[in-house]
């Protein structure tokens, strides 16, 4: 089944796709995959590479004619400051993978209906490696692992805030 993307958002993600070097991979992941699953508006975009993002963010923000800043040098995360058609904000955090793959990523992080990947370059396959799309069909919000809440605590916040978002 094939995922429905607004026109907007999808000119977005082929002017993001366009920026990507010839073999480069990216991936839309996080709450972004889970809210168009949902048939929810985007308010921001979560883009994960397997090498350090900031040329591509800047190439991006370049595109884009907006804003783009550095949130985490360590981590190789930066956000472009964007508008959505509306003249409303947009982010578009851009990230290196956690751990050495996609897959290690996804599985590293919070609840299962977060960690949902879409390819850039191939839009029509959710990535899912966790049950994230049935957890949301049955309305059940679950740790991607058993240390998920552990390794950070925030977490536990971030589940209250998912459940009361989502009834």
């Amino acid at each position: 089944m094939r995922i429905w993307i607004d026109p907007a958002l999808n000119a977005l993600l082929d002017l993001i796709q366009g920026e990507l070097t010839p073999g480069q991979e990216g991936y839309l992941v996080g709450g972004g995959v889970r809210d168009l699953l949902l048939g929810r508006p985007l308010h921001d975009l979560d883009l994960a590479l397997p090498e350090n993002p900031t040329a591509l963010a800047k190439r991006v923000a370049n595109r884009l004619k907006a804003p783009f800043f550095v949130l985490d040098d360590e981590r190789h995360t930066c956000r472009v400051l964007a508008q959505n058609p509306k003249g409303q904000p947009f982010f578009i955090d851009f990230v290196q993978f956690t751990g050495p793959n996609l897959e290690s990523d996804l599985l590293a992080r919070d609840y299962t209906i977060n960690a949902m990947a879409l390819s850039l370059r191939d839009r029509a396959t959710v990535i899912d490696l966790t049950g994230g799309r049935e957890d949301l069909a049955q309305r059940t919000l679950r740790p991607c692992s058993r240390q998920a809440l552990l390794e950070d605590p925030v977490r536990v916040w971030r589940g209250i805030r998912l459940m009361i978002e989502f009834d």
